[in-house]
């Protein structure tokens, strides 16, 4: 702890005090103005210091970066839920379907209070970390047999929420649904995954998330590349990142990162 700074610490406990009565997301000024009375004081005085808290809990080689507020609730401002693809529900009672939808739909938080799913009728749900490439999915494949969400990176507060109730759901029907995750190949890609795989009680499978496709596509890290060939090496000592050792291996050996942006349409297209 930084001595001559205890009052951002206190300040810090007093919105981490305020987090657990927070259900989903909270506006960061929204935030500030419950908490200490003005709207602008949690973004000059508190976020920094609660950035650096955050980062210590996930520990390990903490690849977090903007928008690392969103997975404790904290956001800049309102965000939806997107998904697309397949599955019936009802809003209000009126009965829909994510097929009319060709490039996905938005739910904001208050739509989400009344959404309730009624069949998933899919073979397979794909969380996709990226927003291009969401939509890259959507375009190429026009699924109607899979349920497509996008993550934003770490999902925020009312997504975890959403997530949750949507494994809860596949739980009680006993329904078997394969789950796929696609993200970054890179140290911060992998904990988006493992951050998923945390909540879920079902096996989340890495898609485009292995060594040929990051040695097919891949580009060196240009931005400290001895840093993050470090950071690699760290991983590959810790026993809880054993099923990434490979890809953490070639990552460590030759600096390579791939953006999923960087994946072709073909084989989007014919990846099942």
């Amino acid at each position: 702890m930084d001595i001559n700074d205890i009052k951002s610490y206190a300040d810090a406990v007093r919105v981490l005090q305020e987090l657990p009565v927070i259900s989903g997301d909270i506006p960061k000024r929204m935030l500030s103005m419950r908490v200490f009375g003005n709207s602008k004081y949690f973004e000059k005085h508190v976020e920094r210091r609660l950035m650096s808290i955050v980062r210590q809990g996930m520990g390990e080689a903490s690849e977090l970066g903007e928008g690392e507020l969103d997975l404790i609730g904290i956001v800049p401002h309102p965000k939806p839920v997107l998904m697309g693809g397949g599955g019936q529900f009802t809003l209000n009672g009126a009965k829909l379907s994510l097929e009319l939808f060709p490039d996905g739909t938005a739910l904001y938080p208050e739509t989400l209070k009344i959404f309730q799913w009624t069949h998933i009728n899919v073979e397979q749900i794909v969380m996709i970390e990226n927003l291009s490439s969401y939509h890259q999915w959507l375009r190429v494949r026009q699924p109607i047999r899979e349920l497509v969400i996008y993550t934003g990176g770490f999902p925020h507060g009312v997504l975890q929420l959403f997530l949750r109730g949507l494994w809860n759901r596949l739980q009680t029907k006993n329904a078997s649904i394969s789950i796929f995750h696609w993200g970054d190949i890179d140290l911060g890609g992998i904990q988006i995954y493992r951050f998923l795989q945390r909540d879920c009680p079902f096996d989340i499978h890495p898609l485009f998330m292995d060594e040929g496709t990051l040695r097919q596509f891949g580009e060196v890290c240009r931005e400290q590349p001895d840093r993050y060939r470090q950071k690699a090496n760290d991983l590959l000592q810790s026993e809880s990142y054993a099923n990434w050792h490979v890809l953490l291996e070639t990552m460590a050996q030759t600096g390579l990162r791939l953006e999923q942006e960087a994946i072709p349409d073909e084989f989007v297209q014919e990846v099942f």
